[in-house]
């Protein structure tokens, strides 16, 4: 039974994951509020500048023994892995804002920008938060702001992403709430200045 438990934790924390949620909620809001056409650019290049280049990173760091696990969910480990994914941000938000002029996902992905290194602060001199319930409330919060009925999905996401980091050792639930308050804080200031 704990096997089985911990094999379902282990699903959810993979589905979970901020290299899935950010794209895919980005790509969903851009498919949503744009033409087609552009919609497609700004996948690709969030695809392209963010997903493909951290997931590889990620992977090559577990492979060689850099990182104990893809989670990178070791404090020591994360305290270098935060610069690659903050400066892909920095990039990304760049290249959205000049590139594209898309005001809303400029303010959106700028925002996760700035709350992944507040986590990167916290984790280096406090509490090892957890960035998948965080990234995952950042989302609620800013789905809020568009749909009640998204909100209350990503909401129920996260609160199952939560108890499986926690069934799976990766975070106490002290690291889980901390996550938890700093993505809905993040995720409120983006929600009032993306103005939906």
């Amino acid at each position: 039974m704990k096997s089985m438990v911990h094999q379902i934790a282990r699903w959810i924390s993979s589905l979970g994951h901020p290299i899935l949620t950010i794209p895919a909620f980005a790509i969903w809001f851009e498919f949503t509020h744009e033409p087609p056409e552009k919609a497609c650019l700004v996948s690709g290049l969030i695809v392209g500048l963010v997903v493909l280049p951290l997931s590889l990173k990620t992977w090559l760091g577990y492979k060689k023994g850099a990182y104990s696990n893809m989670d990178v969910s070791n404090r020591e480990e994360r305290k270098r892995w935060f610069r690659a994914p903050i400066i892909m941000m920095l990039l990304l938000t760049a290249a959205l804002y000049f590139g594209f002029h898309d005001l809303p996902l400029t303010i959106a992905v700028g925002a996760i920008t700035v709350m992944l290194f507040a986590f990167k602060l916290v984790n280096q001199y406090a509490i090892k938060a957890s960035l998948h319930v965080g990234v995952n409330a950042y989302l609620a919060l800013v789905a809020l702001s568009m749909s009640n009925l998204l909100f209350g999905i990503i909401s129920a996401i996260t609160l199952v992403v939560g108890w499986s980091r926690v069934v799976l050792k990766r975070h106490t639930l002290a690291e889980v709430l901390v996550g938890a308050l700093m993505g809905a804080f993040f995720g409120a200031i983006a929600a009032h200045f993306m103005g939906f």
